[in-house]
């Protein structure tokens, strides 16, 4: 196994790279959040499914700010950030850690601000808006449908719940886990990824 020593200048090579690439989406396609790519080209017409990862290039460039300590991009991370404030009442969705978590949550931690934490707050609220009689959060997809990747999301309102002091936020989360683990964990830890409810 290598040790960190032998690992460092990859890593550093990796960032350095990932860094130069932002860098380019940002100067190419000003205002856009990638989201997938077709035969090794940025696919710009429509987008597939719902807009689940915007959260993903903001929550790069807050990384990349704080492993190069450059302002440009906490100020780009800002930027990209803020476009996505509205969706903290997105009900279409069931992604709104992912959006967030990535973003709010890595600026709050840097500039702990009530601004920012309501934010945070508003989305784990919104996310347990999703609370269906079966004891889940449902997919996007609709009612009777529950999606392991939601687990990924719950923490949201978690931590909205700790923020808060709020119990019954606190409920719906760990009700959405136990419920998961119930129905889409198979007994070898594997999962299957929707479960569909009557």
């Amino acid at each position: 196994m290598p040790s960190t020593n032998d690992l460092a200048p990859l890593l550093k090579d990796a960032l350095d790279f990932a860094g130069h690439q932002a860098d380019l989406i940002v100067t190419r396609y000003p205002a856009y959040h990638p989201m997938y790519t077709v035969g090794g080209r940025w696919r710009r017409e429509g987008e597939k499914w719902t807009h689940w990862c915007e959260g993903f290039y903001p929550g790069i460039f807050w990384l990349l700010h704080e492993y190069t300590g450059q302002e440009i991009w906490r100020q780009r991370a800002q930027e990209y950030s803020l476009r996505l404030e509205p969706r903290r009442y997105d009900r279409e969705v069931h992604d709104l850690g992912f959006l967030f978590f990535s973003t709010y949550l890595r600026w709050y931690h840097l500039s702990p601000e009530k601004k920012l934490r309501d934010v945070l707050v508003d989305a784990g609220r919104t996310l347990a808006l999703r609370r269906e009689k079966g004891g889940y959060l449902k997919s996007f997809i609709g009612p009777q449908s529950l999606f392991v990747d939601i687990m990924m999301n719950v923490g949201i309102i978690l931590w909205a719940a700790r923020e808060t002091s709020d119990p019954t936020l606190r409920a719906i989360a760990l009700e959405h886990c136990r419920t998961t683990a119930r129905y889409l964990i198979r007994k070898d830890g594997s999962t299957v990824h929707e479960g569909i409810f009557d």
